[in-house]
């Protein structure tokens, strides 16, 4: 589970750091990260916005657990 949340957070500062270009000091890439939207993504999690007062992304979760070696999603992302 981990590496998906590792794997979220990277895509998420990979494209920041795409839109914000090359010559990026960290109030840029702040200012870039606060005006993202990244779709949903590969594992069914919700679509993130970012902005100046909103910095988790998403106030959305999907629950999944182990069944047979398996991952089994239980209750899908309220895609409100």
């Amino acid at each position: 589970m981990f590496s998906v949340y590792g794997y979220v957070i990277l895509n998420a500062l990979v494209r920041a750091q795409d839109k914000a270009g090359p010559d990026l000091p960290s109030d840029g890439l702040a200012k870039t990260m606060e005006a993202l939207t990244l779709p949903a993504d590969i594992f069914g999690g919700p679509v993130l916005s970012f902005g100046p007062t909103r910095h988790l992304g998403s106030d959305l979760a999907r629950l999944s657990h182990v069944t047979d070696g398996r991952w089994r999603v239980i209750s899908e992302c309220d895609k409100r």
